[in-house]
């Protein structure tokens, strides 16, 4: 490989992958009031996932392996995901393998206020990173799709607008400052979270377009009493078509 195109390489990195921050993240834990104030698409959706003995104490934490679409190639990566109560914080680490003894420790994530993303050579020479509002709506965007592998916190959050859009559909909506980020998520029959969509930012030739997005879910199991889909598929519709760049394998919550 050559230097300059190891740079386009590690540059492409950055558009998905962020730069470091230490943020604190605390345990979800069942809310008194259970879930009878949710809509009731969202209350089918808890019902098939949560166990019926209440969840006292459950980390918000998941072990990930996977692969990322980068310069025309599939690269893979383990990773780990926090997510706070109420979704005030979402950090993601992930260790992605370039080529033989060259890797690249990637980050992304967002608090109340920001969102960042950014990349490291080796964890210790930074590649650039990225912030400002778009990258926080970008973040939360993420994190808000990626409820549907945490459940066990939508019983304890507050500051998310929840509403049946259809007959096996429903948003959650979470206000950023005078913005807002939406995502709405599709059930099947068997009350299975398989799609999460929405409009999300991405960067193209130096800016930041809005473009429809989405997670498919897959292989729904149940892991230390919560059943989640192991399997996700992330893509952008591009309007030259749509652009799979992010495969998931969910191995440990």
């Amino acid at each position: 490989m050559t230097r300059l195109a190891l740079r386009y390489l590690l540059l492409s990195i950055l558009i998905l992958s962020g730069c470091s921050q230490t943020t604190q993240f605390e345990q979800s834990h069942t809310s008194d009031k259970g879930t009878t104030t949710l809509p009731s698409n969202v209350q089918r959706w808890l019902a098939e996932s949560l166990p019926s003995e209440p969840i006292t104490s459950k980390p918000a934490m998941l072990e990930q392996k996977g692969e990322i679409y980068v310069r025309d190639k599939w690269l893979p990566f383990n990773a780990s995901s926090r997510y706070s109560k109420n979704l005030e914080n979402f950090q993601w680490d992930a260790s992605i393998k370039v080529t033989f003894g060259m890797w690249v420790n990637a980050e992304d994530g967002h608090n109340q206020s920001e969102g960042w993303g950014g990349a490291k050579m080796w964890g210790v020479i930074p590649l650039g990173g990225q912030r400002g509002k778009q990258v926080h709506q970008m973040q939360v965007s993420r994190s808000l799709a990626e409820l549907a592998w945490n459940p066990q916190i939508v019983q304890t959050t507050s500051g998310i607008t929840w509403a049946n859009t259809g007959p096996s559909s429903f948003s959650a909506t979470k206000k950023i400052g005078e913005d807002s980020v939406t995502v709405n998520f599709e059930l099947n029959q068997a009350n299975e979270v398989i799609r999460a969509v929405g409009n999300r930012f991405i960067e193209v030739d130096d800016t930041f377009k809005e473009m429809l997005w989405d997670y498919k879910f897959a292989n729904h199991t149940a892991i230390n009493g919560i059943k989640i889909p192991l399997n996700a598929v992330a893509t952008y519709y591009k309007p030259e078509g749509p652009w799979e760049y992010f495969r998931v394998t969910i191995t440990s919550n």
